[in-house]
């Protein structure tokens, strides 16, 4: 594969731009006919235009992969960053969750945060992840990594005040992080992250309604994650997970709903009227559980779906692969769910509610976030739709640029040393193991 950076000796056509990216074929939406030896032309953090290279361009500096295959970043609609220090650990039996990841918390410490969020953050630029919208302690110390990283971030303090390891103090944290100041244009921005409907009491519950609206700040919360939550809600207010938070008002914001996977009669309609919210399914983990939501109905009724990886059983945090995995589900299932629906919900299905014009799209006005994949794998080279052959089978990620500066290239991180990060995490999970006396 050749690649080249160099100043471009095109004979200017296009406006001076400040980054052009040339690929064997670019897709510049999930909708989109794929185009042959096209170049994206950025400016600042947007994007210009995608045009033919025989029409030449006039750049600072342009990218060029010779086998090339340019999408839009993909978006991670639901993830913790710090707990990525739990992969694997589903495997064990039980409920992950309660049994497993609750007593692991209580012994977590801030630095510790840190080093998994830098982890996890790193996996999401190698596997081509531009945006994450990330649910967990410690924000700020997440929200560190991902600037430094060159990571888009959506960031929630996890609130929990009826039940967990994090205590009422949480929703003091979760106050401070979405009033804490940041420039129009920063890569971090706030979420307001109340855990679950069963692990926060009303009052909770209404004040981060209540804050979300006042803040113009996305919710975002677990729904209808697990059998233990579908308990508790019924034995509390005698219905549905689904059915209380919409009482509550949750739907009516703009939302993002994780997992919904143990929904009652009813509760299908009730998502897909919600007129804010959007369904972040995890297929990995539904899969675990033994079960598939039913993210096609949900969008044929009129609902929105997006695509999340959690933390774990996804154990590196690749948006693609859960993208494949929502295909089989949805067709195990028997219903209808193709590739680029998979990859709609991976890219542009969040555009509306994080209020960013053309996100996971390369049109003009839209953000500069892109990934070059290597189009020479030989999966990819004699694929009749290459589209598809990337859902399926994602190829190794050779650049990531977010907001039009590049932070992998050539499949290795521009703004940090891999080896490190696995270091200082792998350190931080032997002492976390230590404290907590497991091995």
């Amino acid at each position: 594969m050749a690649v080249s950076q160099t100043m471009s000796t095109v004979v200017a056509v296009q406006p001076h731009v400040d980054l052009a990216v040339r690929g064997a074929r670019v897709l510049s939406d999930p909708s989109a006919a794929l185009r042959s030896d096209a170049v994206v032309l950025i400016e600042g953090s947007k994007v210009v235009d995608v045009v033919d290279a025989a029409e030449g361009w006039d750049a600072a500096r342009t990218i060029e992969v010779d086998d090339g295959f340019i999408t839009p970043g993909l978006v991670n609609a639901h993830t913790h960053l710090g707990l990525s220090f739990a992969r694997t650990l589903t495997h064990r039996g039980g409920q992950p969750i309660y049994d497993v990841f609750w007593p692991l918390e209580t012994h977590l410490r801030v630095e510790d945060v840190e080093a998994f969020s830098a982890l996890a953050a790193a996996e999401s630029l190698l596997s081509g992840v531009t945006t994450v919208l990330d649910h967990y302690i410690h924000a700020e110390r997440a929200e560190r990594v991902t600037n430094a990283l060159g990571l888009r971030a959506f960031l929630g303090e996890t609130v929990m005040t009826a039940a967990g390891p994090f205590g009422a103090e949480s929703l003091d944290r979760s106050l401070s992080h979405v009033a804490a100041k940041r420039a129009p244009d920063a890569l971090g921005r706030a979420l307001v992250a109340p855990h679950a409907v069963d692990t926060n009491d009303d009052r909770t519950l209404e004040t981060m309604r209540a804050l979300s609206e006042s803040s113009h700040v996305p919710l975002h919360l677990h729904l209808a994650q697990s059998s233990r939550e579908r308990a508790v809600v019924a034995e509390r207010v005698g219905c549905s997970s689904v059915e209380y938070a919409r009482r509550l008002g949750l739907l009516e914001r703009p939302s993002v709903l994780a997992h919904c996977s143990y929904l009652d009669p009813g509760d299908v309609d009730i998502l897909a009227s919600g007129s804010g919210a959007v369904i972040a399914y995890c297929p990995t983990v539904q899969a675990m559980d033994g079960m598939v939501q039913p993210a096609s109905t949900i969008e044929r009724l009129g609902g929105c779906v997006a695509i999340g990886t959690d933390s774990t059983p996804n154990e590196r945090y690749s948006v693609l692969h859960e993208a494949a995995v929502a295909v089989l589900g949805q067709r195990q299932a028997g219903l209808d769910w193709t590739p680029r629906q998979s990859l709609r919900a991976a890219t542009t299905a969040l555009a509306d509610t994080l209020e960013i014009d053309g996100l996971g799209t390369l049109r003009p006005g839209s953000p500069a976030d892109l990934v070059i994949w290597e189009g020479a794998a030989p999966h990819m080279a004699i694929a009749d739709d290459p589209v598809i052959a990337a859902v399926m089978a994602p190829p190794r990620v050779h650049t990531t640029i977010v907001a039009g500066n590049p932070v992998v290239s050539d499949g290795v991180l521009c703004n940090a040393s891999i080896d490190e990060i696995c270091s200082v995490s792998a350190d931080a999970k032997r002492s976390l193991f230590e404290r907590a006396g497991l091995s």
